[in-house]
């Protein structure tokens, strides 16, 4: 791999919404199980365009472009995919009685190897695979969010390992809730909100009671909705009242979240859900772990076309690690849209005055 998160292969990460024939896929993709759904190469026509939408997927690498990516992704999204099928296995077994904490606290550990070999890769993993098993898949993502806040802020592996678990099981009380509500696609009404709600307590009421599973762990599912202004839930618990872990993880669920398409809303791009976060940390989150979160993960991928203030458009080329919400990018087009000659790259780490302003919505 090259150093920091430098990238290699022409191709570029673009919205399922804007990708237009010709164009051929970058990079394989593979189902939650792991098997290909379509391989590099295939020409990306309206049926397959239409059948990865209904499959929910929200972005793919289209090859071409000025940007590159390092194909040791692959084998890294390979632990990803096999985290969310055990992790689907692991949760429904709550229906038939008993957490297997073992097979969660195993999960968790592989992934963390992986995260804390490669945090750049991973932070953005989550923003390119989004299939239907929302709660499984939401899981993986809190915990790979949580994951990189907790390495920054100084974890050591154990403790890690503890938050990763949190982390993984922090919605698993609506495994408890009808069906009907938690799939529901479209904004409940307040009698079923409060329905919906009472997870946080059937998380808790499970997980406290199984062996294995740490109080942390279950104060984690308790509160991970409650914020520090006292406006969450269960309890309206106040500032460092709420758990560290509970701290760290409801940020991330809230992250991962709008960056998630609903039927009431589309989906905000990774550089909005950062600035929602930092207004928030007035009164919402704790704000140094706030601070760190937003410094911690890679809101916006390799290859993916970006809006700068200037008005000129490019492609995310290199993520270091220490400055993730800063990337270096290929300048495409200048502020009028004209194709720029040569290559002209800007490092947002040495150009404080220019920043993203939002993904771009063609390529």
């Amino acid at each position: 791999m090259l150093p920091g998160n430098q990238v290699k292969n022409t191709m570029r990460l673009v919205p399922i919404e804007i990708v237009r024939p010709p164009a051929y896929l970058g990079r394989s993709i593979f189902d939650r199980e792991g098997k290909i759904i379509l391989n590099k190469g295939t020409p990306l026509h309206g049926h397959y365009l239409d059948r990865l939408k209904e499959l929910g997927i929200t972005a793919v690498y289209v090859e071409g472009g000025s940007a590159f990516m390092d194909l040791d992704e692959v084998a890294i999204e390979g632990t990803r995919i096999e985290a969310v099928k055990h992790m689907k296995k692991a949760l429904l077994k709550f229906k038939s009685g008993g957490i297997p904490a073992q097979k969660v606290r195993s999960e968790a550990g592989e992934l963390f190897d992986e995260i804390i070999l490669n945090r750049c890769v991973m932070g953005h993993l989550i923003h390119i695979m989004s299939l239907r098993d929302h709660t499984f898949e939401h899981s993986i993502n809190v915990c790979i969010l949580s994951a990189l806040t907790g390495i920054s802020l100084g974890y050591i592996r154990p403790k890690l390992l503890e938050l990763g678990t949190a982390a993984l099981l922090h919605d698993v009380g609506k495994v408890l809730v009808v069906d009907r509500i938690v799939r529901k696609q479209e904004v409940l009404p307040e009698e079923e909100y409060k329905i919906i709600q009472k997870h946080v307590t059937y998380g808790y009421e499970v997980l406290s009671g199984t062996e294995d599973i740490s109080q942390a762990v279950a104060e984690t599912a308790l509160y991970h909705h409650e914020r520090c202004n006292g406006s969450g839930y269960p309890k309206g618990l106040t500032g460092k009242a709420i758990p560290e872990f509970a701290r760290i993880v409801g940020i991330a669920d809230i992250y991962d979240a709008l960056c998630e398409d609903r039927p009431y809303r589309p989906r905000l791009a990774p550089g909005e859900v950062i600035n929602i976060i930092r207004n928030l940390q007035k009164d919402d989150f704790d704000r140094d772990i706030a601070r760190v979160f937003v410094t911690s993960i890679t809101p916006y991928a390799l290859g993916s076309t970006v809006i700068l203030n200037t008005g000129c458009r490019g492609v995310v080329t290199y993520i270091a690690g220490d400055y993730p919400a800063h990337p270096r990018v290929q300048l495409l087009y200048d502020s009028k849209g004209m194709p720029l000659k040569g290559i002209c790259v800007v490092d947002l780490r040495k150009e404080p005055g220019t920043f993203i302003t939002g993904v771009a919505v063609e390529y």
